[in-house]
């Protein structure tokens, strides 16, 4: 990320007279308790990062610190994860000392990596994620500076510079990240620094960029029919959470064809869960039974009704369903209408979505299955992103996955190629 020269307009109200909005980019859908919890574990001297036990947290931070040997706690260190717990115990208890841990985080990193050229360097400094992810804090911190008329504020400068940085760098086309969810995060924390913090250097500009770009994301990752293709119900749930928030924050237009997308998402969605209301574990999902957020089923009568075992929302019209752009099938039997909690599901997946391969494992013909509302038939999930960890290889592999193996070839799933390296590939050929 590089410097331009720029001189700001400061700090005027009436540049940015829109309330600070925390999107919570980090954590998505965590609950205020949880949050409040952690912060307060930060101002104790922890540094709580999930999954692992909180490591102390000691001045100034050593950012190049890995305790557990896991490259997803590096990304989360470095992607705020623990800013945004402050932000948001801050957003819902107005206690200023969470804000205020919140500022010496990210003056510490941002001192530990801009390089007087104007660079954040590091292996992360412009990892694509975490500076979209980095940039929508900048945007709730510098936009609450602001509207406190917080001129004297030490690190004042120092914020609105970094925020600046990332702008810059975040609306330059080749710095996205087109063809996976993470250029959707990039864009989204973009649009937030642009619509927060008005008066940084052509944050009009970058605004419609922010706009332009996740109308583009959302209609090419997801079948016309709503199904996300990056193999994951995970995902899905991921990627449409993040599309309710910046709609509630009111980033995006409600009438906008990017907020269009939700409805048919959403619904895809609803037939991705089990009757005991877990989602599916195909692809990099989460196995033992992860629940939908709140942000989510509150949009959908379907989804509801599925999350709730009909307590809540409205049953489907159809017991049977299947998309052929998406490559999944799921049949429910007749209970699933009157007692969906005893009610027997089957999910199957057949799908290659290239070139866009995250998430995607050796798993073509998988299925899950349950039967009077008890999981029975189980998939992998992810596991971690650690690449090179053999139960990561493990859970890639078509052994993992109620599917076929052919011979003894254990193939996994790698992506390089451009070529569906799966069960079907492998059949075909």
């Amino acid at each position: 990320m590089h410097r331009t020269s720029t001189e700001r307009t400061g700090g005027s109200t009436d540049q940015g007279n829109m309330a600070p909005i925390l999107v919570r980019m980090s954590s998505l859908g965590i609950e205020s308790k949880s949050a409040v919890r952690v912060a307060n574990q930060i101002l104790e001297g922890l540094l709580p990062i999930s999954p692992h036990p909180p490591v102390k947290l000691t001045r100034p931070i050593d950012w190049e610190q890995d305790p557990y040997e896991d490259r997803s706690w590096r990304y989360k260190l470095h992607s705020w994860d623990v800013v945004f717990s402050l932000c948001f115990a801050f957003e819902c208890t107005g206690k200023v000392e969470y804000f205020d841990e919140a500022v010496s985080l990210v003056v510490d990193w941002v001192q530990a990596h801009q390089t007087p050229q104007g660079v954040f360097c590091g292996e992360w400094g412009e990892y694509d994620m975490a500076a979209g992810k980095r940039a929508a804090a900048l945007a709730f911190i510098g936009s609450w500076m602001n509207r406190k008329g917080d001129s004297e504020h030490a690190a004042r400068d120092l914020i609105f510079d970094a925020a600046q940085l990332h702008l810059d760098w975040l609306r330059i086309a080749d710095n996205i990240n087109w063809v996976s969810n993470h250029g959707m995060y990039q864009l989204a924390g973009l649009l937030a620094l642009a619509s927060q913090m008005p008066w940084l250097n052509n944050s009009s500009p970058a605004r419609s960029f922010a706009l332009d770009g996740l109308q583009r994301c959302y209609s090419e990752h997801f079948t016309k029919d709503g199904v996300h293709r990056e193999h994951s119900p995970s995902y899905q749930a991921l990627t449409l959470m993040l599309l309710c928030m910046l709609e509630e924050a009111e980033l995006i237009p409600p009438e906008s064809d990017v907020a269009s997308i939700l409805s048919s998402s959403l619904l895809k969605l609803s037939w991705m869960v089990h009757p005991d209301g877990s989602l599916a574990a195909l692809g990099d999902s989460s196995g033992g039974g992860e629940r939908v957020k709140s942000i989510l089923v509150d949009r959908s009568p379907a989804l509801a009704w599925a999350i709730s075992g009909g307590r809540a929302g409205q049953v489907a019209d159809s017991r049977v369903h299947y998309s052929s752009a998406g490559g999944i099938a799921i049949a429910r039997d007749e209970l699933f209408s009157t007692h969906p909690l005893k009610s027997s599901y089957l999910i199957m997946q057949a799908a290659f979505h290239g070139p866009r391969t995250q998430h995607k494992h050796a798993d073509d013909g998988t299925f899950e299955w349950s039967v009077e509302g008890h999981r029975i038939i189980v998939d992998a999930g992810k596991f971690s992103y650690d690449y090179d960890h053999p139960m990561r290889r493990y859970c890639e592999a078509a052994t993992s996955h109620n599917t076929m193996a052919l011979d003894d070839d254990a193939f996994r799933f790698t992506g390089n190629s451009g070529q569906p390296d799966s069960a079907v590939f492998a059949t075909e050929t």
